[in-house]
C-alpha cells in the first residue's frame, strides 16, 4: 500500500484489491482536487451526492 497525507488538504491511498484483480485508489480531498485527479488519471466523470 502507498499512502500520502499532506496534513492539510486530505490524503490518497493506493492498494491492491483484496477481492478482485486490480488496484484501489482512495482519495479524500476537496471536491475540485478529487475531480482534477480523476480526470488526470483517466477515470470516468462522477457526481458526488450531498
Amino acid at each position: 500500500m502507498a499512502f500520502y497525507d499532506d496534513g492539510a488538504h486530505g490524503h490518497i491511498a493506493v492498494r491492491a484489491s483484496g477481492t478482485e484483480p486490480g488496484t484501489r485508489l482512495y482519495i479524500e480531498a476537496p471536491t475540485s482536487t478529487v475531480e482534477h485527479l480523476t480526470r488526470e488519471l483517466g477515470g470516468l466523470p462522477f457526481r458526488l451526492s450531498a
